[in-house]
């Protein structure tokens, strides 16, 4: 599963829009929009602050992302 998909389906599980996490960390809602969609890949930090505002652990291996 890529990314986006992770992020996507995290952020439904937790009952929050694309817009609620994308104020929390700062960013646009086109551009968490474009991570969403696998448009573009964030930085290692930007993946962090997801992670924190979606109360995550990030665990896994960038060769498992297709």
């Amino acid at each position: 599963m890529s990314l986006g998909k992770l992020i996507k389906t995290e952020i439904k599980k937790q009952n929050l829009t694309q817009k609620d996490v994308a104020v929390r960390i700062g960013l646009s809602e086109t551009a968490l929009s474009q991570i969403v969609k696998d448009v573009y890949f964030p930085s290692k930090l930007t993946i962090k602050k997801i992670c924190d505002v979606l109360k995550v652990k990030l665990i896994f291996s960038f060769e498992t992302l297709t």
